[in-house]
């Protein structure tokens, strides 16, 4: 057997608009192996998806009818693919918001 590479990165879950303004629910240091985040937020913080996009975390879901979503962010940039085609690089930084858009 090969052991799954990991690529260790930061990861870090904020509500931009529920309950206080830019609360952050948690970051963590994150190894992702070759199942990618989609799956590890899956498996460990409760995240559901539907075509892509991320519609609910940690028990927060979007809105659509108050145009709130969850976004993603890499080195401060919004990602330009979604979490299922996103591959980590070493020291990434990840931030998933929940945001008013």
């Amino acid at each position: 057997d090969i052991m799954p590479s990991l690529v260790g990165s930061e990861m870090c879950i904020r509500d931009r608009y529920n309950k206080v303004n830019d609360e952050e629910i948690l970051t963590e240091e994150v190894a992702l192996d070759s199942e990618g985040l989609q799956t590890y937020l899956e498996k460990n913080h409760k995240a559901k998806f539907e075509n892509g996009m991320m519609t609910e975390l940690h028990g927060i879901s979007q809105d659509e009818g108050k145009n709130q979503y969850w976004m993603y962010y890499v080195n401060g940039e919004m990602a330009e693919v979604g979490i299922g085609d996103y591959e980590a690089k070493e020291g990434d930084k990840i931030e998933l918001r929940f945001e008013q858009m």
